[in-house]
């Protein structure tokens, strides 16, 4: 579907009142998670016949996965991604593609002298998990259900890189390689560099949203049907996995259930941002609001 492009520089002037200020001072990858999602919320826009809207949704825990890693001869469990970025694409109120792109946040600050080192630690556990994407099976919410997941777009995965000094920018775990030494373990770590004075154009968190909305990032669903099926699963199970301290529902049981899970339980956080773009005839949603699309079953 053609987005027009006066769209599209709407939605990145919208974001680029707040974005200067809310995604620089970060103090860790919680704050970072948070702050985007804050940021992408409740966005609606008109623009001729077309719209543009957002829902965001923070948990407090993230999907957890296990799978079987040949270096350690182990099963690993491992935190599956911080954000799911959801895209979907209606034309006369019909959907018609809906694509996702999952992240895995990283952010470092200051060394100790005070001096910002363009250098994120990367555990390579974490990124054989979503570079390889081997079979796993979700142990937070425990599906006991077996995936395999075969995206074919390398911006199905990705890293987002969040720190104090730079505007945050977004890497795909394939191009990650040219910045990093790896050579397949499950174990240790390894240091992302970046010597860029700047990071702009497509890697920034700014060029990443608005290629996501042109549909120019991230995986089709429907070339995937595993992958719909493993996002269904999770969202139907969401209680398990994390409580929600946001208002937004974007699946059943989603509303906010008690105190929110300190960091040390549960990770940084797990962060849902969905966008709509409708076409053409528009969906009748006078006095509610946008709604939220969110069926799988349909892909």
């Amino acid at each position: 579907m053609d987005i027009p492009d006066a769209l599209v520089e709407r939605f990145s002037d919208e974001i680029s009142e707040v974005s200067e200020d809310e995604f620089r001072d970060f103090s860790k990858e919680r704050k970072f998670i948070k702050s985007l999602l804050e940021t992408l919320d409740d966005i609606y826009i008109r623009q001729g016949n077309s719209r543009l809207w957002t829902k965001t949704k923070y948990y407090d825990r993230s999907p957890q996965v296990g799978y079987y890693c040949e270096d350690t001869d182990d099963v690993e469990k491992m935190e599956f991604a911080d954000l799911l970025f959801i895209i979907h694409h209606l034309e006369d109120t019909q959907l018609e593609q809906t694509r996702v792109s999952i992240s895995q946040s990283k952010y470092t600050g200051e060394d100790a002298n005070g001096e910002f080192d363009p250098c994120w630690d990367i555990r390579l556990d974490q990124y054989h998990l979503l570079e390889e994407l081997p079979w796993f099976t979700p142990t937070r919410p425990d599906l006991s259900k077996c995936y395999y997941l075969t995206p074919n777009n390398n911006s199905f995965t990705t890293y987002s890189f969040a720190s104090d000094s730079w505007l945050p920018f977004f890497d795909s775990t394939d191009a990650m390689r040219q910045r990093m030494t790896y050579r397949g373990q499950c174990s240790g770590s390894e240091d992302y560099d970046r010597d860029d004075t700047k990071v702009s154009g497509f890697n920034s968190a700014m060029g990443f949203l608005r290629l996501l909305v042109r549909g120019r990032r991230g995986e089709p669903l429907a070339d995937n049907p595993v992958a719909a099926k493993f996002f269904k699963h999770v969202f139907e199970e969401s209680k398990s996995f994390g409580r929600s301290s946001s208002p937004n529902v974007i699946s059943d049981g989603g509303e906010p259930e008690g105190e929110p899970v300190e960091p040390a339980e549960g990770g940084n956080g797990f962060g849902i941002i969905q966008i709509t773009v409708s076409k053409g005839r528009q969906p009748d949603f006078e006095g509610e609001g946008p709604p939220v699309f969110f069926d799988f079953d349909e892909q």
